[in-house]
C-alpha cells in the first residue's frame, strides 16, 4: 500500500526541484550575460563574445538536464535507462553532425588559443589576406584582391596558420638576387646595403644585411634581408628595391644572368 504522505512528499520534492532548477538556470544565465559579456568587452580580445555565448547555451542545457534527472529520481522514476538512452541519442547526433561539431570545436580553439582575431593578416589553407569575420563554424578572409573567402574552422585543427600580425606587425623580407660569375661579392654587398638604406619603410634597426647563399649553375646567388614595421609595406618595399637594383646594377656594369643553354654541334 502506497503511503499518501510519502507520495505527496515525493511530488512536492519534484516540484521544488524543478523550481530550484529554474532559479539556478536563470541565475546562471543572468550572471553569464551580465558579467561574461562585460568582462569580454574589457578583456580586449582575450575573451571572445563567442565563448560567452557558447557558455550561456551550454550552461542552460547542462543545468536543466541535471535538474530534470534529479526531479524524476525524486518521484521514483528509474533514470538509469533514460540516461542510457540519452547517451546513445547524443552519440548518434554527434556522429551525424560530425562536420558541424568539428567546425564548432575549431571555432572554440580559435577563441581559447587566440590563434587570430578580426583584422589580422593571416595565411590559412593557401588563402592570404585579412581576417574579416570569425563565426562558430567558419572564418571569412578578405584577400588583397578584395574577395571574401570562407574557410571552415575545422581546417584550423589540422593545417598550418601563419599570423603576420602576431606578436606584432614587423616582419623580415627576404629578397633574392643573382649576379653573373666574376662579380665581386663585396661590390654587391655595398650596392645592396646602400639601396636598402635609402628605401622608404625599411627599418634601421635591425640593420639590413646581405648573405651569399650559393654558387648556382649560371649565377652567384645572394639574399638581401631587411626589416619593415608593417606587413602592408612588404610589396612597396620589394617594388622600390627591385627598380633601384635594376638601375644601379646597369650603371655599375653588373650583369643579372638568366638560365641559358649552349648547344654545340660537332661534324665528323
Amino acid at each position: 500500500m502506497i503511503n499518501r504522505f510519502d507520495e505527496g512528499y515525493r511530488y512536492r520534492h519534484f516540484i521544488l526541484t524543478i523550481f530550484g532548477t529554474w532559479i539556478v538556470a536563470s541565475l546562471a544565465k543572468r550572471i553569464i550575460r551580465e558579467y561574461g559579456y562585460e568582462y569580454a568587452a574589457r578583456a580586449e580580445g582575450h575573451l571572445d563574445d563567442r565563448l560567452v555565448a557558447l557558455a550561456d547555451m551550454s550552461a542552460m542545457y547542462v543545468i536543466w538536464f541535471i535538474g530534470i534527472m534529479m526531479a524524476l529520481d525524486a518521484v521514483g522514476y528509474p533514470i538509469t535507462p533514460l540516461i542510457t538512452v540519452t547517451g546513445i541519442a547524443g552519440l548518434a547526433i554527434a556522429l551525424a553532425a560530425q562536420n558541424l561539431l568539428s567546425n564548432v570545436f575549431g571555432g572554440v580553439t580559435i577563441t581559447l588559443d587566440q590563434l587570430y582575431k578580426v583584422g589580422d593578416r593571416i595565411e590559412l589553407s593557401g588563402v592570404y589576406g585579412d581576417v574579416y569575420e570569425i563565426k562558430p563554424r567558419y572564418t571569412r578572409i578578405r584577400t588583397l584582391d578584395n574577395m571574401i573567402i570562407t574557410i571552415p574552422n575545422s581546417r584550423v585543427i589540422n593545417e598550418k596558420i601563419i599570423n603576420y600580425a602576431d606578436p606584432d606587425t614587423t616582419m623580415r623580407v627576404k629578397i633574392p638576387i643573382s649576379v653573373a660569375y666574376g662579380t665581386d661579392p663585396k661590390k654587391v654587398d655595398e650596392l645592396l646595403l646602400d639601396i636598402a638604406a635609402k628605401t622608404p619603410h625599411v627599418m634601421k634597426n635591425p640593420k639590413p644585411f646581405v648573405r651569399f647563399t650559393e654558387y648556382a649553375t649560371s649565377s652567384q646567388n645572394f639574399e638581401l634581408l631587411v626589416w619593415i614595421r608593417h606587413y602592408d609595406d612588404r610589396h612597396p618595399v620589394l617594388d622600390s628595391i627591385f627598380r633601384e637594383m635594376f638601375a644601379r646594377f646597369k650603371k655599375e656594369g653588373i650583369e643579372i644572368p638568366f638560365n641559358q643553354m649552349d648547344v654545340h654541334i660537332r661534324k665528323d
